[in-house]
């Protein structure tokens, strides 16, 4: 439930202007676009996939 948190937080800061165009490469030295949790709490987050990583513009 914690990553499921911070993803959201992250989206929220992103589109209230607080962060501007957010893009996350790697997670644990580990490529986004691997099956993980965190990769799915992004993409829940409304975070899109694209071939640098997961990007969300505010």
């Amino acid at each position: 439930m914690a990553l499921e948190g911070v993803a959201t937080a992250l989206s929220n800061a992103v589109a209230d202007g607080a962060l501007g165009r957010t893009v996350v490469q790697e997670t644990d030295g580990a490529s986004v676009h691997a099956p993980t949790r965190l990769s799915a709490a992004l993409q829940a987050a409304e975070f899109s996939v694209t071939l640098r990583g997961l990007r969300l513009r505010g």
